[in-house]
């Protein structure tokens, strides 16, 4: 009877693998000495985490005040055109369009 080709006795990786699986190494006890010596690990710094979790809550509350204030984001496009036009600025606020001189 033809094997499945994907039987596990005729995978090249499990026949390679197969004299690993069967050796045996000798601890001796080497692994106990080396996790004695391992310090325990620090406990958890909870202090790091308020500043990002005050930072999501403060995004958080800022998008609900938007929403429920019915804040007006297109003002404040209106201001920077408008301070855009003045010539008395030398800092743009709003990407000028490019426009290419016509010859």
């Amino acid at each position: 009877m033809k094997q499945p080709r994907n039987s596990t006795e005729t995978d090249p990786l499990e026949r390679l693998f197969a004299a690993a699986r069967t050796v045996q190494a000798a601890d001796e006890g080497f692994s106990q000495r080396v996790a004695s010596r391992l310090e325990p690990l620090p406990p958890s710094k909870n202090i790091y985490r308020i500043p990002t979790l005050a930072t999501a809550f403060v995004s958080v509350l800022l998008a609900i005040w938007t929403m429920v204030s019915d804040f007006d984001f297109s003002s404040w496009t209106r201001r920077w055109t408008a301070l855009e036009q003045r010539e008395d600025t030398a800092i743009r606020w709003i990407q000028a369009p490019w426009h290419r001189p016509n010859e």
